[in-house]
């Protein structure tokens, strides 16, 4: 059985490999897959803040790029690379309004720090903007590559002749710097709504009243998706003038991988109002495929010995996360390959949830699917009145087909031979 095993790792991963240069064209496409899934090289956040004209509105949008997602040349003893982001904006009727581009240049001397997924470059953009609907769509360019990543977002700019009391953000951060000026520095974090929880974070907001000089009460709720409160915690300040800019820290040290959404509530007597900042704790040496380690040690049943996947369950002092990446480095000669073979091989188990219902990745299909990817021709034979519905899926390259049964009639397909017998 460990024999078999071992097998599948290296038919596996030599499948992985021809799969990242020349993905088989099959009958199956994709499901739409959201960006915060499978959207690497472009990270981005923004914040809406006040400033001393009350007619604007100040846009801040900070874009990080993973060193390991551009591509690096050596000049001597330097490993440089180089890209330019696009920063355009639109009115709600899709018109062009205004932009920015910047080219960057990153030099090092580390070659290790070319694949890295915890170094990153940052650039920041700034716009003036009246109150209305804007679209912000950002786009990136690797300059050597010529590879290209585009993000979007909808921006709503609230006007203050609306309420009383507004609320600008509340953004996630790395660090929060204000002045005795009330000048304020922000640094995003590597994956702008992406956060590794094993640290705090700073929570950076803004509030304009109409009254001041005035008391207000700042409540905030974090909430995981299942709804559940995981956090809460709520204080008071003194305002002065008609901007209060302010920070507290979030701890996320006890939280797991996972969606959450942080709700901010200011009070002013009987004013209130209240904002929304989702975001995800995930660490960055993962793809994004992966939510939950747990579920993704357990999804190594098709690649992995028992005594492994016993082995990676066990949490040795904290290091189940190293110890899983150590399993994924053996079978590379270099971190961003591991890389890359983990994130096929998750992308085929989220795929594989996503085509068969009858199982997902635990399915004879999905087990196909995980281990060679998707087919390059499928023979479909539905049920009539004297056969059982089934498909044959034929692996061209390798010479190989499958043969899946409909034995109940239910969608529910089985593979009519072994799988080590192909």
């Amino acid at each position: 059985m460990v024999l078999i095993k071992k097998i599948r790792v290296i038919i596996f991963c030599f499948g992985v490999f021809f799969c990242l240069s020349i993905r088989a064209a099959g009958q199956y496409e994709a499901a739409p897959m959201t960006e915060s899934q499978f959207r690497r090289a472009l990270n981005i956040d923004y914040i809406v803040l006040f400033t001393d004209d009350p007619g604007k509105r100040r846009l801040r949008i900070f874009a990080n790029v993973v060193y390991d997602d551009l591509q690096f040349l050596k000049e001597d003893s330097l490993f440089k690379a180089e890209y330019r982001v696009t920063f355009s904006l639109l009115d709600a009727k899709g018109g062009y309004i205004t932009g920015d581009r910047i080219d960057k240049t990153i030099v090092t001397r580390d070659y290790y720090a070319t694949n890295s997924r915890s170094q990153y470059d940052w650039v920041e953009a700034n716009f003036d903007l009246a109150p209305g609907n804007y679209k912000l769509i950002l786009d990136l360019v690797d300059t050597d590559s010529r590879s290209s990543d585009r993000a979007e977002r909808e921006i709503k700019v609230s006007s203050f002749k609306e309420e009383d009391i507004l609320v600008a953000g509340p953004i996630l951060l790395d660090t929060v710097m204000v002045d005795e000026n009330n000048n304020v520095s922000l640094t995003p974090s590597i994956s702008g709504t992406v956060f590794t929880g094993e640290k705090n974070i700073w929570v950076y907001f803004e509030v304009m009243c109409r009254e001041y000089p005035a008391d207000v009460s700042v409540t905030y709720h974090l909430i995981d998706s299942k709804g559940g409160e995981r956090l809460t915690g709520d204080f008071s300040r003194h305002i002065e003038s008609a901007v209060l800019r302010d920070k507290f820290r979030l701890d996320l040290g006890e939280f797991n991988f996972d969606d959450y959404q942080l709700v901010l509530k200011v009070e002013q007597g009987k004013k209130q109002t209240s904002k929304t900042k989702k975001f995800r704790i995930h660490w960055p040496e993962l793809p994004p495929t992966i939510r939950d380690l747990d579920n993704a040690i357990e999804q190594l049943t098709y690649i992995a010995t028992e005594r492994d996947i016993t082995r990676l369950k066990v949490d040795y002092e904290g290091r189940r996360l190293e110890m899983f990446l150590e399993y994924w480095r053996k079978w590379a000669k270099t971190e961003a390959e591991a890389f890359n073979l983990m994130e096929e091989y998750y992308r085929r188990i989220y795929e594989s949830n996503q085509y068969f219902s009858e199982g997902g990745w635990k399915s004879d299909r999905g087990h196909v699917y995980v281990l060679y990817g998707p087919p390059g021709e499928i023979e479909r034979h539905p049920y009539d009145i004297y056969s059982k519905a089934y498909e044959v899926w034929y692996y061209l390259e390798d010479n190989r087909q499958f043969i899946f049964v409909d034995e109940g009639g239910f969608g529910d397909y089985r593979l009519r031979s072994p799988l080590w017998q192909n």
